[in-house]
């Protein structure tokens, strides 16, 4: 089961702070381990094949949504070996990579929830998006996007892009 499949875990502190265990330290430390060890499930295939044939062909930055210490953990601990800018934003990504998008010509901007494609290609036309919907990235490949603005649809890093 996915992690997505049971939960929805945005600040642990505030997570933390749910439960009546006394010691929130050591819920708190606890989250942590349990990112650490299994951060590297957290990640897709297709996500280390798209790095192992891309990370020297062109800049790649990853931009996640959440908490910053969750986020950073979880990326940190991926095994992802590249070492590539992060930029960790507990609001819209269309506003977190405004300083980012003029400093490229070119920018292809790839994400499994259709509201980031939707909100980043109306503030970004000129931005070429992937929407990658997954079959089995619930509840993501489920949620529609309002304005069907993605350039392209993917199931799969895989697949032919750019």
């Amino acid at each position: 089961m996915a992690l997505k499949d049971c939960c929805h875990l945005d600040d642990i502190d505030t997570f933390v702070d749910k439960f009546s265990y006394p010691d929130k330290k050591d819920l708190h430390d606890l989250i942590h381990t349990v990112i650490v060890n299994e951060a590297h499930t957290f990640i897709f295939d297709d996500v280390r094949s798209f790095f192992e044939e891309h990370a020297t062909e062109f800049d790649i930055i990853i931009l996640t949504q959440g908490d910053k210490e969750m986020q950073a953990e979880k990326v940190e601990h991926s095994n992802l070996i590249y070492d590539v800018p992060l930029i960790i934003t507990g609001g819209e990504k269309e506003i977190a990579i405004r300083d980012v998008v003029t400093q490229y010509k070119k920018i292809y901007f790839i994400d499994d929830k259709a509201v980031n494609i939707d909100r980043m290609k109306k503030a970004y036309p000129q931005i070429e998006t992937y929407f990658l919907k997954r079959e089995d990235d619930r509840p993501y490949a489920d949620l529609p996007s309002t304005c069907g603005c993605a350039d392209h649809v993917i199931a799969d890093l895989r697949e032919k892009l750019l």
